[in-house]
């Protein structure tokens, strides 16, 4: 049995039975008092959470992280230092429980003892933040998973540093998986040049005798559309940078800083404590 610790890490490995387990046992709480026959219970909970809930849902994917697949793939490489902010003020706010957990409301204090609110990223923004993906009225007392409390750290980024770099210069220096991606990109324009000139070079030799007539409308719209292609690749592409360059903006450049800030002066003023204590009266 894994233990509390274990059960509220994102790195823990889940098993297939675990999560039908975990499921069945979500199943159930929801549905078992909708259930005409006590026969089958955990089976007609199950297929009822199957066929109304994952299955219709299954492919609408929401949320801060992975809307976007490629841009998940690079946030997720913070998941490590996050997650270390995530148990520190954990911590701060329920000291004597084993188990890490934060509330929003605990989650909205760490904001604002961090200083991370302005007149950007407001107390009543960060709320609409948090519950951006919620059909209940928000209850700040609800525990949160370090999923959500990550998911919270995205969107405020996009509210935070609106204001970020274009220029393909710098976008290289932050991005280099970005580069790796579009180093493709001139061998493709190469290609469609050279088909171009093929197609040139064929129209010219033929003109004369018009055996070529209606060529370019012939392949013209497949390359229309490899065009269209390439355009909505490289726009979501751009998107996805963009939003990244959000993200490690705000946490290389407020929330990691304002964490070590904050926890450079706890110590002090602990150790401050400590000696005035020590001293006696």
């Amino acid at each position: 049995e894994a233990s509390v610790a274990e059960i509220h890490s994102p790195f823990t490995t889940v098993h297939l039975r675990e999560l039908l387990s975990c499921l069945v046992v979500v199943a159930y709480y929801i549905y078992h008092e909708d259930m005409m026959s006590q026969s089958y219970l955990l089976a007609s909970c199950f297929s009822k959470l199957l066929t109304d809930d994952i299955l219709p849902n299954a492919t609408k994917v929401k949320g801060f992280l992975f809307r976007q697949p490629e841009f998940a793939v690079e946030a997720l490489k913070y998941t490590e230092r996050c997650w270390e902010v995530f148990e520190t003020f954990c911590g701060v706010y329920m000291p004597h429980r084993d188990d890490r957990t934060m509330t929003f409301r605990h989650l909205m204090l760490m904001f604002k003892h961090l200083r991370l609110l302005d007149d950007q990223l407001t107390s009543t923004r960060l709320v609409k933040i948090i519950t951006a993906e919620r059909v209940d009225p928000p209850c700040v007392g609800l525990e949160i998973t370090f999923l959500e409390f990550f998911e919270v750290l995205i969107g405020c980024a996009e509210v935070k540093c609106l204001q970020v770099s274009e220029t393909p210069e710098e976008d290289q220096v932050l991005l280099t998986s970005d580069n790796k991606s579009t180093e493709n990109l001139p061998e493709e324009t190469d290609d469609a040049n050279g088909h171009s000139q093929l197609t040139g070079n064929v129209t010219s030799e033929n003109v004369e005798t018009g055996e070529m007539k209606g060529q370019d409308e012939h392949i013209s719209p497949p390359a229309e559309h490899e065009a269209r292609l390439h355009e909505e690749d490289v726009h979501s592409r751009k998107s996805q940078t963009h939003l990244l360059l959000q993200f490690q903006l705000f946490l290389e450049h407020h929330l990691f800083p304002a964490v070590a800030f904050y926890q450079k002066v706890t110590e002090k003023m602990e150790m401050l404590l400590k000696e005035q204590n020590n001293k006696g009266p």
